[in-house]
């Protein structure tokens, strides 16, 4: 999977990557919103991983411009306090301060899972043996 990380804050940055590429992601990252959005609009990701200012953005104003580009791309705003039962719109998820690397974790494996294209289900192999075959006509011996 492809995420776009926006944060601005280098330590934090180093160790969010590095704990996504663990998970065996590919990280994409800039420092703000706008260089954000210019990416969206080149290459498709499978989640935005955003601090609660990306640059000189609000998030919220980076979340709608996102989901414009992008709207089944997930979502998730680290950092800050919103109390409890927190909703953003457009955001998905929240990891709240101080930001824990397991609950970020958490909340990027479970977005993935949900937005992942469902498993094609194949026949089992005794249906794709046995297709219906037709009837062979029988000959009339009747004039």
């Amino acid at each position: 999977m492809v995420i776009l990380l926006i944060e601005g804050d280098g330590q934090l940055r180093d160790d969010v990557r590095s704990m996504l590429r663990a998970q065996g992601h590919r990280v994409k990252i800039v420092d703000e919103g706008a260089d954000a959005l210019v990416m969206l609009r080149k290459c498709i990701f499978d989640l935005i991983v955003t601090s609660l200012m990306a640059g000189n953005m609000r998030v919220v104003e980076f979340a709608i411009a996102a989901k414009s580009l992008q709207p089944r791309t997930p979502i998730v705003v680290t950092g800050g306090y919103f109390g409890p039962n927190p909703v953003i719109p457009f955001v998905d998820a929240i990891v709240q301060q101080p930001v824990s690397l397991p609950d970020l974790g958490r909340a990027v494996s479970m977005l993935l899972e949900a937005s992942a294209p469902p498993r094609r289900v194949h026949p089992p192999s005794y249906l794709r043996r046995n297709r219906r075959r037709v009837p062979r006509r029988i000959k009339n011996d009747d004039p």
